[in-house]
């Protein structure tokens, strides 16, 4: 069936600075890298609700480096907040996958670490939107060091749940995909938790996929603006 929640890593990518995704972070747990995530504000990381199932004592976050091992800042977790209606389907296709970490102090924020601006509230991605996931994980070619990032077109809802539909029974309601119909690039659970961004704002959380930039098979990714309510709920920021 493939990987439903494989270890991340980006098929087709090149290696990027983190002054171009300063948002980008590195979730570890136990001290190795473990899921990507983002910064949305200086005391919370938005990542994916299937990196949110270890106890708080495991997980911290590096800020600020091209690197997922080393460099950049690490900060302890205060608090976990996944989406209460995080589930898997019997096939194993996570629904609502996304979580909020709350940072024990404030990220200084610089050129190398800062908040991304969130697409708005229900703001639909358009299908043929250019994005760009970031993430280091795996390439094919063992864990890189660098921070990488590859650009995949967004496509439409419904050509992902067909492509879906006989493995995995198609996708949610409130998820988007992206891929090239020839396959060779993906975000390949990018790192899992990972952002996809559209033009700066970021749209999407890498979430799932079946194998790794196989032809006729898209990342999916959860579609931030349909949770904004949530994230408010739990962040008391005006997005």
């Amino acid at each position: 069936m493939g990987r439903i929640f494989p270890e991340g890593r980006i098929i087709g990518g090149e290696n990027t600075k983190i002054i171009e995704a300063p948002y980008q972070v590195s979730i570890l747990n136990l001290g190795s890298h473990y899921c990507g995530g983002s910064i949305i504000n200086n005391e919370w990381i938005l990542t994916a609700g299937h990196c949110a199932g270890k106890p708080l004592s495991h997980y911290s976050v590096r800020t600020g480096s091209d690197k997922s091992t080393s460099g950049g800042s690490v900060h302890i977790v205060s608090g976990i907040y996944r989406h209460e209606n995080f589930s898997s389907t019997p096939k194993g296709v996570p629904l609502n996958d996304i979580a909020l970490f709350h940072l024990s102090r404030p990220i200084e924020e610089n050129e190398t670490q800062k908040s991304i601006t969130l697409f708005s509230r229900d703001e639909k991605v358009e299908a043929g939107s250019i994005a760009i996931i970031t993430g280091w994980g795996k390439t094919g070619h063992g864990m890189p060091e660098f921070l990488q990032t590859v650009t995949i077109p967004i496509i439409e809802k419904v050509d992902c749940y067909e492509a879906y539909e006989k493995l995995f029974g198609g996708i949610g309601e409130n998820q988007i995909c992206a891929a090239y119909p020839q396959g060779g690039k993906d975000a390949c659970q990018g790192d899992s938790g990972g952002p996809l961004t559209i033009n700066g704002r970021q749209a999407g959380i890498v979430s799932w996929g079946n194998g790794c930039a196989l032809k006729g098979y898209p990342g999916v990714y959860t579609e931030i603006s349909k949770y904004h309510d949530w994230i408010t709920k739990i962040t008391n920021l005006e997005l």
